[in-house]
């Protein structure tokens, strides 16, 4: 089934074992995709550390915060 969101349930998993809430350390991961390019899965990545919306980044329409929020995410 295609757009149910099976790469962003699969990126939200692989970030709770890599980052584990409340813990000093994670586990490293790796997520594999055919449907989704490097780029599109580290984009969901950083839209779900920086908690945006990955529809308002492709439509190029997060206001400052959230902007702030996306570079924090990176680093």
């Amino acid at each position: 089934a295609t757009s149910v969101g099976k790469t962003s349930l699969a990126v939200e998993c692989a970030l709770r074992v890599a980052r584990p809430v409340g813990s000093e350390g994670g586990k490293p991961v790796h997520i594999y995709s055919l449907e989704m390019s490097k780029e599109d899965i580290l984009l969901l990545m950083q839209c779900r550390l920086a908690r945006v919306s990955s529809v308002k980044v492709r439509m190029r329409m997060t206001n400052k915060e959230e902007n702030e929020r996306l570079l924090k995410a990176t680093h």
